[in-house]
């Protein structure tokens, strides 16, 4: 390939580079423990799926799962190891970084995928609280590995604001790689609607996937008017994607309608776009909206797919007592050669990888929406409970009683209900678990962060 394909997916080099940063990370996070002992604090993200739960997957579980007891015993030692990390960490909330004052937050990371089996790891985050809101920095890192060698590995760092430069400029970087073979290709249009009809076919829709990515993206204040903030921000994101038949079967979605891109290749794009933001807090806003435009445009030097997307994202609160209503309505539509993984993902400051499971879209198949356009409409009702206990800390809780997602995506109808809560131990660092329904089935998740 020529244009774009700058970099290409070198596993073993990349999980070894992974390894190196996962040890540092360890190191570091163990100097910054305190030495004196600990009293023991309960629970950790373990859970099983219970019997039931997804009553149209139960004769393709765990059954046809590759086992590999070492390897699964390894993980279930490195998430003790992790655990007891973690907690000497967190009970340190607070120290000295180059001379100014930072705070860590780390979580372990223990729990079942119904496909892809148990998962160890933790996540990570760094903020210097030299300066309040915003912080001056934070950086987060986030290591998953599974008894069945899937990994999920990221990095990021965010400046909110550079008070020393004119426009104050915002700075957001992000490298990551994901190795699973939990994603799936429905197909586009009507086909798409096969297998909701159809869900004891379903394996067919899932894939091999190897992607590595790198995203930025400088945003600058231009002007304030009143209490509102207007930004305009520039940057790109980059792919290098390697695909292949799920398990070596012959009957993949993906390889059967052979959309561009399904061999793989480099993609990515340039975005330039607007927003303007009058919320009380960018995490977890009770008043205020964002409306955010733009346009994206791929091809060379970023990738070798020419295409076009326009994307319209607006955001509003209203707050009664402890009560508040989010609402968020996306619209984004593509043109030209666009790699399927496009289609799954929407732009905007804080673009959504994959709509499906995620924020804006709850409860459904990772990979089950490909389309050109989407509308989407979500809305949840929070209740801020104040703080708990939980790890040792006092995040704040905040419930979800109910939450609907509705919304067109190509020739396809989309809706899910669902319920959860939102666990802020910073006004960064947010952790919510939420359990869900939509024409797929039941789903139980846990994320990190905030999109509506």
């Amino acid at each position: 390939m020529s244009g774009g394909g700058i970099f290409i997916i070198n596993r073993n080099k990349v999980l070894k580079t992974f390894s190196i940063l996962f040890a540092m990370t360890a190191l570091t996070l163990a100097l910054c423990a305190p030495h004196k002992s600990l009293a023991q604090t309960k629970s950790t993200y373990n859970y099983s799926l219970p019997t039931g739960v997804f009553p149209h997957i139960k004769d393709y579980s765990f059954q046809t799962m590759p086992k590999d007891t070492r390897i699964k015993s390894e993980i279930q030692n490195l998430g003790n190891e992790i655990k007891s990390t973690v907690k000497n960490v967190t009970a340190k909330r607070n120290f000295d970084c180059l001379g100014s004052p930072c705070n860590i937050k780390a979580f372990p990371l223990m729990y079942t995928k119904i496909y892809s089996g148990f998962w160890g790891g933790f996540r990570t985050r760094i903020t210097n609280e030299e300066r309040n809101d915003p912080y001056l920095y934070g950086i987060d890192f986030a290591f998953q590995r599974s008894d069945t060698l899937q990994s999920d590995v990221s990095f990021g760092v965010d400046v909110p604001r550079l008070l020393f430069l004119p426009y104050q400029p915002r700075f957001m970087f992000n490298f990551s790689y994901l190795d699973t073979d939990e994603l799936r290709y429905f197909g586009t249009g009507s086909d798409a609607t096969f297998y909701e009809q159809n869900l004891d076919q379903v394996e067919n829709t899932r894939y091999d996937l190897d992607l590595l990515s790198i995203e930025m993206l400088v945003a600058f204040r231009v002007a304030i008017v009143k209490e509102q903030v207007y930004s305009i921000y520039t940057g790109f994101h980059k792919s290098s994607v390697k695909t292949d038949q799920f398990r070596s079967q012959n009957d993949s979605q993906l390889y059967v309608s052979r959309p561009s891109g399904y061999e793989g290749g480099a993609g990515g794009a340039w975005t330039i776009g607007m927003a303007i933001d009058s919320r009380d807090s960018e995490f977890l806003a009770t008043r205020g909206t964002l409306q955010e435009f733009g346009i994206s445009v791929g091809g060379s030097p970023v990738g070798d797919f020419k295409f076009r997307r326009f994307f319209f994202n607006d955001r509003r609160y209203f707050t009664y007592k402890r009560s508040t209503i989010a609402h968020r309505l996306t619209f984004d539509a593509l043109s030209g050669d666009v790699p399927f993984w496009e289609f799954a993902r929407v732009a905007g400051m804080n673009p959504v990888a994959d709509i499906a499971s995620s924020d804006i879209l709850r409860s459904y198949f990772r990979g089950r929406f490909h389309e050109p356009y989407k509308i989407l409409e979500s809305i949840e009702w929070r209740y801020n409970a104040g703080r708990i206990w939980l790890f040792g800390l006092r995040p704040e809780f905040i419930g979800v009683p109910i939450a609907f997602n509705i919304g067109r995506l190509g020739d396809s109808n989309a809706w899910s209900t669902s319920t959860g809560a939102y666990f802020a131990f910073t006004k960064s660092f947010i952790a919510q678990v939420f359990t869900g329904y939509s024409p797929t089935g039941w789903d139980l998740s846990l994320n990190f962060g905030v999109n509506i």
